[in-house]
């Protein structure tokens, strides 16, 4: 490994980082910002093999140094931190902060005491015709933060910072026991999640040391099983009490650690609810929720789409009525899940079971922002924590929390829809990849038999025959060759790729590793255009086969031929391989290819055309010399 390019990955990340925070600053910067953290992301990505070679403990070093170096940014991005000192303050002056709405203490006189610094406060509040959404662990931690600093800006924002910013330290230092080096750096080191966490201070960055916990005691070690449980079970209640939707992982914990987790859920959750809350702020909760459902859309890809099928298939705007269907569709779901995991048939049980928990977790939470109306860049902390601990390969995710920055352009006047389209419809193809893979094998499969057909009666029916599948790739038309001549098939290529069931024989592309005679026939299908030197493959494919050598070729007669399938042969290889297949191609036309086989003193016992252009086809049966 490369200490330089180590050296030179981190300083280019924290560049961009520090760059960003800068540029955060002013918003006529934010597209400069927008840009920076962009190029940090794909920064960390190209050298996210590089870094996974690294240790933990010299990763979680970096992405210490790299929060240091934002944590003095001011609130700029997001006031969010104004509503947690406004909170912290209101109990300080006997204000239960569930039952009343800012500006509504304003108008009654409530803060005719208070100090001068919280008035201050209040005029920078967001949503003061709103009641308080933070759930009580969070208001704990504000209220230690303003006990300490007061509510006089700007050290009671910094004070919240600190209490969160080091919560988020103890979650990556948990973190670094569950990842390897290069799935932690997705995480401790992404230009999103420090300017999010030690820069803005959201409530996040709080729940990261508990999702950690819950996920390392719900792995199963030595020790007290119940002990674990309930100790996992409490980690997920405190989660629940900073961000309510933890409370959604309960079931899958239960189902793998037993009633005790619950027990440890239920214990803290009411310990920490019991002293604020009352059914009237319950009921407030609840009402100032809605509005994330009801009434606010941001950044909401799914819902756009919806709503703006909706507006064209029936002429009326259902904005209104799209975020509790797209809410009770995920719960539905979730439920649906649930119950399928404890009362479902035993196999699906069974199966379900076996996930582990961190990918369960990760997809339900994925599966809650997707059907969300409203997705701050914040909201991927915890998603990108998960990421990070599953290893998962759904990089659809990193895609959209990395563009999702671009989307506070919307409140500098400048471009917000291209980049919500460019985010969601990259997640959505990255998401549909399995998919399209499963698509385009399913596709080959199909097309292999066909090609099969065309030379099935000049090769050898019979199950002591060996046939030579040369320059196989996935080997589809050597499977459909074996399927109708029983004959055993040998699988060769200079590199195997793709999903194959088959094992490939890696040759050089020039000598092939078998003695002379030592397979019954050969088929070259659409392979010489791709070799370097196709008379030396030829002559190879002669020597080593005791029959027939059978060859189809793609052929072109103009020009324009040529560079049309020049272009679709480059463009379905890179599909297939990603590129594996490599870049050289020369094509023939059908006259030159009989040349060929004529001065090398080939015996051709047939050969034809078929085929349309621009893909012309020619095949040709050489017999044994």
């Amino acid at each position: 490994m490369s200490r330089a390019r180590v050296v030179v990955g981190f300083v280019a990340l924290t560049a961009c980082t520090v760059g960003a925070a800068v540029a955060s600053l002013s918003r006529e910067h934010w597209t400069i910002f927008a840009a920076l953290v962009l190029l940090g992301t794909v920064v960390l990505v190209l050298n996210r093999r590089t870094l996974g070679r690294l240790e933990v403990r010299h990763i979680l070093l970096g992405a210490v140094l790299l929060r240091f170096a934002v944590f003095w940014l001011p609130p700029t991005l997001s006031d969010d931190v104004y509503r947690f000192v406004w909170d912290g303050y209101l109990p300080r002056i006997d204000v239960a902060v569930y039952e009343h709405r800012p500006n509504d203490l304003q108008v009654s006189g409530r803060l005719a005491d208070a100090p001068p610094e919280l008035q201050e406060v209040k005029t920078r509040l967001n949503s003061a015709d709103y009641f308080s959404v933070y759930p009580p662990a969070s208001q704990y931690a504000f209220r230690a933060a303003v006990a300490v600093t007061g509510s006089e800006l700007p050290a009671s924002t910094y004070g919240v910072k600190a209490i969160l910013a080091l919560a988020e330290l103890l979650g990556l230092i948990l973190l670094g026991r569950l990842c390897t080096g290069a799935s932690l750096a997705i995480y401790a080191l992404n230009p999103l999640v420090v300017l999010e966490t030690w820069g803005q201070a959201h409530t996040e960055a709080l729940l990261i040391p508990f999702l950690a916990l819950t996920l390392l005691f719900a792995r199963r070690r030595n020790g007290s099983s119940s002990l674990r449980s309930l100790a996992a079970g409490a980690a997920l209640g405190f989660g629940a009490m900073v961000k309510i939707y933890p409370a959604l992982w309960l079931p899958p914990l239960a189902r793998r650690r037993g009633l005790a987790s619950v027990l440890g859920f239920i214990v803290v959750c009411a310990t920490l609810a019991l002293p604020i809350l009352s059914v009237d702020a319950i009921v407030n909760i609840r009402e100032s929720l809605n509005l994330y459902v009801r009434l606010f859309e941001f950044n909401a890809g799914p819902y756009y789409l919806l709503k703006e099928a909706m507006q064209i298939s029936t002429g009326n705007d259902w904005s209104k009525q799209l975020g509790p269907m797209l809410q009770h569709t995920f719960l539905f779901s979730f439920a649906a899940y649930v119950v399928v995991e404890w009362i479902g048939p035993r196999s699906w049980r069974d199966r379900l079971r076996r996930i582990p928990l961190k990918r369960i977790m990760f997809w339900v939470l994925a599966a809650f922002l997707a059907t969300a109306t409203t997705i701050h860049p914040w909201y991927f902390v915890p998603l990108l924590a998960l990421f990070a601990v599953d290893g998962t390969r759904s990089t659809a995710w990193i895609w959209l929390s990395t563009w999702t920055v671009a989307t506070y352009l919307i409140y500098t006047h400048g471009l917000y829809w291209p980049f919500v389209w460019i985010m969601w419809t990259g997640w959505a193809v990255i998401l549909c990849l399995p998919v399209i893979r499963w698509g385009v094998r399913r596709v080959l499969e199909l097309r292999a038999r066909r090609k099969a057909r065309v030379v099935l009666r000049y090769l050898p029916h019979v199950p002591s025959a060996r046939i030579l599948d040369l320059g196989c790739g996935e080997g589809f038309v050597g499977s459909a060759i074996h399927t109708v001549t029983r004959s055993e098939v040998v699988y060769m290529d200079v590199s195997a790729y793709g999903d194959s069931e088959h094992e490939i024989v890696v040759y050089d592309g020039i000598n092939i590793p078998l003695g002379d005679n030592a397979v019954d026939a050969v088929v070259l299908y659409y392979v010489l255009h791709h070799a370097l030197n196709p008379e030396q493959v030829l002559a190879e494919a002669i020597r080593v086969c005791s029959g027939r050598v059978v060859i189809v070729e793609s052929v072109f007669q103009t020009v324009l031929e040529l560079r049309v399938l020049t272009l679709l042969d480059r463009f379905a290889n890179k599909i297939r391989s990603g590129g594996a297949m490599g870049e050289h191609l020369e094509f023939r036309t059908h006259k030159e290819w009989l040349q060929c086989f004529e001065e090398n003193d080939y015996r051709l016992e047939k050969a034809w055309t078929f085929g349309l252009p621009p893909h012309r086809k020619a095949a040709y049966i050489l017999g044994a010399n």
